[in-house]
């Protein structure tokens, strides 16, 4: 009999419907299908435009030559991982979320970024306290040094805060 009632062996030999959600055939992956066609077509027919002008003299397309073939073998590769994944096994061997995965901070590392950080707003600190003596140093201010250098000696004992 043709048409949607039609039997197929699926996954271990067990019959399965055309058309059904596991099988090749079910409406949402002749949309996939559909694409990989078009890519791996246009992919061939792109090799062979550049075949054409390689061989012509044109020394860039030989590029091309080899460029068009990978881009048609990585739709085959997205289309067989995207029909893997929609049947249920995974598309990859390991979790993409192992070795994506970033562990917690030791309190060892945690104590080496506050003394980095430390470090750094400390140098920001004087920094800023530079600039203010230029500043000062260009008004001529007797007050404002005094002012600055109390605030590099509170800073030197590790009181204040930037």
């Amino acid at each position: 009999m043709e048409g949607p009632d039609r039997l197929s062996a699926g996954a271990g030999g067990r019959p399965r419907r055309a058309g059904a959600p596991g099988s090749w055939v079910a409406r949402h992956h002749v949309s996939v299908h559909l694409l990989a066609l078009v890519l791996v077509s246009g992919c061939a027919v792109a090799t062979w435009w550049q075949v054409g002008r390689a061989l012509g003299g044109n020394g860039l397309s030989w590029v091309y030559v080899l460029e068009w073939p990978f881009f048609g073998g990585y739709s085959v590769f997205m289309w067989r991982r995207l029909l893997r994944e929609a049947k249920g096994r995974p598309g990859w061997r390991v979790s993409p979320d192992s070795w994506l995965a970033v562990p917690p901070p030791t309190p060892e590392e945690e104590h080496a970024e506050a003394e980095r950080l430390w470090a750094y707003n400390r140098y920001l600190a004087e920094l800023a306290l530079a600039d203010q003596a230029r500043a000062l140093a260009s008004a001529g201010s007797s007050a404002g040094r005094r002012r600055q250098l109390a605030r590099r000696k509170e800073l030197d004992r590790g009181g204040g805060s930037g």
